[in-house]
C-alpha cells in the first residue's frame, strides 16, 4: 500500500512538469489517490480472510444439510434414536453458528424474503398427521 502511494505520487509529480495539458493532471492525481484508497480499504476490510472464514461455514453448513437429508432417507427406527440425531444436528447448528462469519444484514433481509415465500422449495414438509407436532 506504502509504495503503491510512493509509486502513484511520484508518477503524478513527473505528469505535473511534463505537461501543460491540466486534465491529464488531474486524471492521473485521482487514479493515484484511487489506488491508494483501494489499497488501504482492501487491507483493512481484511477480504480474502472474511472469504476463507464464508467458504468454511457455507462448507459446515452443506455437511449439516447433507447429515438431515441422510436422516430423512434413512430415518432412525424409534422414536428416542430420532430425537438423539435431531438433539445432534441442533447442537453442531448451535456450534457453527457461534463460529460463522456474521451475513450483512441488507444480504439477510433479501434471503429471509426468500426463504418465506411460497415459492421457496423445502427439503422438509411437515405431514398434517405427524405426531411429532
Amino acid at each position: 500500500m506504502i509504495l503503491s502511494t510512493i509509486v502513484g505520487t511520484a508518477v503524478f509529480s513527473s505528469w505535473e512538469s511534463s505537461t501543460n495539458n491540466e486534465w491529464l493532471r488531474v486524471l492521473f492525481g485521482m487514479l493515484s489517490m484511487l489506488a491508494a484508497t483501494t489499497a488501504a480499504l482492501q487491507t483493512f476490510m481484511n477480504f480474502s480472510d472474511r472469504s476463507v472464514e464464508h467458504k468454511s461455514a457455507g462448507a459446515s453448513y452443506g455437511a449439516l444439510r447433507r447429515e438431515l437429508e441422510l436422516l430423512k432417507t434413512v430415518p432412525p427406527e424409534t422414536e428416542k434414536e430420532i430425537y438423539k440425531a435431531l438433539e445432534n444436528i441442533k447442537t453442531k447448528m448451535d456450534e457453527l453458528a457461534d463460529k460463522a462469519p456474521g451475513i450483512p444484514s441488507k444480504f439477510k433481509m433479501k434471503i429471509d424474503e426468500r426463504l418465506k415465500s411460497k415459492n421457496h422449495k423445502r427439503i422438509y414438509e411437515l405431514e398434517s398427521n405427524n405426531k411429532y407436532k
